[in-house]
């Protein structure tokens, strides 16, 4: 079960890579269409895609804690994509995220941001971005965490598109480890 989850979140990330890095020249469309953002995570028996045009507001995602969980996060749009941000609780240890272009960080008290930006007057622009990376889930020992996970990306109009996860990292949660609804 672990060898063919790893070989579709490999054969996901090289697909998503391959079609990510495609640069486009001239000005962004506008239209009123916002972009496509999907967000895998897997980890801990795990695996699940989440899309940006589903709501997760009644469900959360169970974590276990001191567990390594991998996620591609990716955005497109045939208009251009100008921003792409990615926001993950400081708790998260041993945090490391690549992007297509390349991701700024930030951190807050709380928060890690990564970030891609595309500048507005720009002539060459890309239609997708990809972010990947792994973290790491804090020891829930004696407690547990009510964490939250957030996506947001914008096109030129700019449309705006997001995905929020309520994410609870404990050492016996209702409901079982994985995604559960309310």
């Amino acid at each position: 079960m672990k060898k063919t989850t790893l070989i579709i979140c490999f054969v996901a990330t090289a697909l998503v890579a391959t079609i990510s890095s495609c640069k486009k020249e001239g000005i962004p469309n506008v239209d009123t269409i916002p972009p496509n953002m999907t967000l895998q995570i897997s980890g801990g028996g795990f695996n699940k895609t989440f899309v940006s045009t589903e709501d997760y507001s009644l469900g959360q995602l169970n974590m276990k804690p001191l567990t390594k969980y991998r996620f591609t996060l990716t955005i497109s749009d045939t208009g251009g994509v100008k921003s792409l941000e990615l926001r993950l609780p400081t708790l998260f240890s041993a945090m490391t995220v690549n992007g297509v272009p390349m991701v700024a960080e930030r951190t807050t008290s709380t928060t890690k941001y990564y970030t891609i930006n595309t500048p507005q007057d720009t002539s060459e622009y890309y239609k997708s971005y990809l972010m990947a990376g792994e973290f790491v889930t804090p020891d829930a020992a004696n407690t547990s965490y009510a964490l939250g996970l957030l996506a947001l990306g914008r096109d030129f109009k700019p449309n705006l598109t997001s995905l929020s996860i309520n994410l609870d990292i404990s050492d016996i949660p209702v409901g079982g480890y994985g995604w559960v609804l309310f």
